[in-house]
Parts: structure tokens; sequence; C-alpha cells
């Protein structure tokens, strides 16, 4: 989230997304249009990068988000200063995230670019108290997230 109180948003159409070479260029493309990973990260940040693993099934089924993508973000990331990158998310209930971790590719793109793996169920969890809440006036939220300088979401 940028410095303001709404999210930055960008989108491109990438034609070759089925390598991260040919992802890249689009990669920056939309990271140029918010401004460039040099506005957002500083050297020795922690970048959290969040994707969709809903389920273990391959990113061509629709079901999760591209690991090439997330890999030419990581690397772009790293490029820009990031001292620590992790790629983290939690899988739907009846689910295991370790098991999309393998199945969509994540476990080779983290140790290809030097990223930790998190899965959020298992995470160790800190309590945020949350002051406009009605019904919940404490979330427990993976400590990853509040230790992030930066925080990507990455959906399908």
């Amino acid at each position: 989230m940028s410095q303001s109180d709404k999210p930055t948003v960008s989108i491109v159409n990438c034609e070759a997304y089925d390598s991260v070479e040919g992802i890249a260029p689009w990669v920056q493309r939309a990271c140029d249009l918010i401004g460039g990973l040099e506005s957002l990260i500083m050297p020795g940040d922690t970048v959290l990068i969040k994707p969709n693993l809903v389920l273990p099934y391959a990113y061509q089924t629709g079901a999760t988000t591209n690991p090439h993508l997330v890999e030419a973000l990581a690397i772009q990331c790293r490029e820009k200063g990031a001292k620590r990158i992790v790629i983290g998310d939690g899988s739907c209930v009846g689910s295991n995230t370790e098991d999309a971790f393998d199945t969509c590719g994540y476990r080779d793109v983290a140790q290809r670019v030097g990223a930790e793996l998190v899965d959020f169920a298992n995470a160790q969890a800190v309590y945020v108290v949350n002051p406009l809440g009605k019904k919940m006036k404490r979330i427990a939220i993976p400590e990853v997230f509040i230790e992030a300088n930066v925080v990507i979401n990455v959906p399908v």
C-alpha cells in the first residue's frame, strides 16, 4: 500500500507468460506504472510477496498465481535492494499450503531467488488491535506481515 489510504494497482497485458524472461519486462512495466519499485523498496527492506495459492493447482488452471510472475517480481525487488524476500500465503481450508508451494513451483522459485516460503496457517502470529471492529477487536496477523517493510499482493 502506498502512503495514501488507497492501494496502488497496475494492470498490463502480457502475451508471453510461460517463462521468467518472457514476463519480466511486463512486470517492470506494471511496476513503472505505479512509480517503480524504487519508490517502495529501500535498501535493506523486507519484502513480502503474497501470491494466491488457494489450492495445489498449476497456474495454467487459473486457480493460482503464475510462479514466473512472482520470480520476476522477486528478482526486481532484490535488484532494488530488498535484503529479505518472503513469499507467503495460506491455502483454503482443507488444503495444504506446502503442497501448493510444491505443485505450483514456488519451492523452486524461492531457492532460485533466495526467498523464504511462509505458510500463513503455520506462521508465528501476533495480535493486532482492530479499533474499527464491531465483533473482532483483535485479529491474529502472521508476524511476517508486521515485519515486512513492503507487502506486494499478486493475485491470479
